[in-house]
């Protein structure tokens, strides 16, 4: 009777033991050291690096005129006109801000310039001015004012933004005959399509 009884609680617990073997481990797999199970199953390593954001491409402009800190500058591709004279020192005592488009986009390789008040820029040489021109809604005249574009180029452009609805951005007018790549680069610091 002692005999049945010792293999009885022998049995009963090697099969506790084994259960609580089991249970430990198949509940600790899914906390496997340096492994993260995400919600769909797929595995990362804890320890890698987190994803590197990845940063926007910087580019080079040149702002000269009635600020403090004339010079080129690296910025962000979409930095603002108004940050970029804020990153020069600010403006000058003199400057006319009115004259400037604080609000547009400057794009890579530009030479932004700010007037003194009472100081006329042409608009070749003033591409931070109101000069800008909204080629979704610019005149004949208007787009004429653009370097290097003349009556012909004009009414082409007028012609595609009435057969396509607008520019949807200012890349677009390369899609108009007689405007590749290298005319955009020369036009791209004086058109919006805002």
């Amino acid at each position: 009777m002692n005999i049945k009884k010792s293999m009885f609680y022998f049995a009963v617990s090697g099969a506790v033991v084994i259960a609580l073997v089991l249970f430990f481990l198949f509940n600790n797999l899914g906390n496997t050291p340096g492994v993260v199970y995400t919600h769909d199953n797929r595995v990362s390593d804890a320890h890698a690096a987190p994803a590197q954001a990845e940063t926007p491409p910087l580019i080079a402009v040149y702002i000269t005129g009635a600020i403090n800190s004339p010079g080129v500058y690296e910025v962000e591709r979409g930095t603002r006109i108004t940050d970029i004279i804020g990153m020069a020192g600010g403006a000058t005592d003199d400057a006319d801000l009115e004259a400037v488009n604080l609000s547009r986009r400057a794009s890579d390789e530009e030479h932004i310039i700010v007037p003194r008040i009472g100081e006329s820029l042409p608009a070749a040489a003033s591409p931070a001015g109101p000069l800008t021109v909204n080629i979704n809604t610019a005149t004949r005249e208007q787009l004429m004012q653009l370097p290097g574009v003349g009556e012909v180029t004009a009414g082409a452009i007028i012609s595609y933004r009435e057969q396509h609805g607008g520019f949807a951005a200012t890349f677009e007018i390369t899609n108009v005959h007689r405007i590749g790549e290298r005319t955009f680069e020369r036009l791209e610091p004086y058109i919006t399509v805002d």
